[in-house]
Parts: C-alpha cells; structure tokens; sequence
C-alpha cells in the first residue's frame, strides 16, 4: 500500500457484531463460572441464585445460538470489508457452540 504523505490511511474500525458476540458469549459464561463456584462452595442460595439459576438454564440456548451468528456474520463481514476484530468474532462463535453444547446438557440434566 502505497502512502504519499498527502494521503490518509483509513482507519480500520471494529465489527459491532463482533463487540456482540463476544459479550454475548462472555455473558452467559462469567454467570456459569460464578454459579458453579457459589453452589459449590456451599454458600446459601438466595432468591438471587435461583433466579441466575434460571437464566442459566433457559437462556444458555438462546444466548449461545445468538454469539454463534452474530459470530459468523461478523466474521463475513470482517474478511470481506476493512475492519477489525476477527478474534472477537471466534471466541464469540466458539463459546456460543460449547454454551449451546452446555445449555442442552443442562436442560436434560434438571429435567431429570
């Protein structure tokens, strides 16, 4: 690319699907790993447990189905366009299979 010193270089800005996905996909995980260690540091589970609880369980599928296309769309865009943010991207749609994975394994489990 060549820059002649009259000429400005665009700057490259991130996807906002991409910034979506990975809050997405962050969301849901950080609420996993703390309920994980609250009920199984045997802390007494409050109205605020149950309730995390089950947003966990319910919206697990949703959360997760949501960072996996906003993922791949982001990632379409990202390598067709001039922007940023791919990692974003992957880790959103890598963590939205395992939490659908997850949320489908949780479901069956408490339906049991």
């Amino acid at each position: 690319m060549d820059t002649s010193p009259g000429q400005i270089t665009p700057v490259r800005k991130y996807n906002k699907l991409a910034i979506v996905s990975f809050i997405l996909a962050f969301v849901i995980l950080v609420l996993v790993i703390y309920l994980f260690f609250r009920i199984n540091l045997g802390f007494d589970p409050g109205p605020l447990t149950t309730i995390l609880v089950e947003i966990v369980k319910f919206g697990t599928i949703p959360f997760g189905l949501a960072s996996l296309l906003t993922g791949i769309i982001a990632l379409r865009q990202i390598h067709s366009g001039n922007q940023k943010g791919a990692w974003m991207a992957d880790i959103g749609a890598i963590l939205g299979v395992l939490e659908i994975v997850g949320g489908f394994l949780i479901l069956v489990y408490s339906l049991h």
